[in-house]
């Protein structure tokens, strides 16, 4: 294996890489996508896939997340659930966040609630208790789930791990 080498198909591999570009405007639901997305658009609705997304520093999402990894330099606001987020300079985040790999690097933006996902699948901090139908509908995009433990109180396992 060489120095750079790396396990991880690329976007042809994949079956393409998806691009909205500046100026369009899509509402709806991406739920099967052969590949990565790139947004610098704006998107409405529900983004389900097990590829990677990046926001350009025009794009904006609003409402459902989930995927392997997202790169954000623009707007989102709504919920996300992923393996890596990463909030670049001038990127913001405004919702609930449910991932195992968090950055935010100096003028990116985080305004909400984050759940850790750690390897097992499992949330590990809750910042308040998930009381709310929001909170719920969350976890449950995010394929988790709500079980008792005596050690830990409330612990939130996952359903559908997420593809590598």
């Amino acid at each position: 294996m060489g120095f750079f080498s790396s396990s991880r198909k690329s976007a042809s591999q994949e079956g393409g890489k998806t691009i909205i570009a500046e100026g369009c405007r899509i509402q709806g639901e991406f739920t099967e996508l052969k590949g990565e997305l790139h947004n610098d658009g704006m998107i409405e609705g529900v983004i389900n896939t097990a590829f990677d997304i990046s926001i350009g520093s025009n794009g904006v999402i609003k409402g459902l997340i989930k995927a392997r990894e997202v790169v954000l330099s623009g707007l989102i606001e709504g919920h996300v659930a992923c393996e890596k987020i990463e909030i670049l300079p001038g990127g913001k985040l405004v919702g609930d966040l449910v991932c195992r790999d968090f950055v935010i690097e100096q003028g990116g933006k985080f305004i909400g609630q984050r759940h850790e996902l750690t390897e097992g699948g499992r949330v590990l901090s809750m910042t308040e208790a998930l009381d709310s139908s929001e909170h719920k509908r969350l976890l449950e995009f995010a394929g988790l789930k709500e079980t008792d433990s005596e050690e830990d109180g409330l612990v939130f396992e996952n359903l559908d791990r997420m593809e590598k």
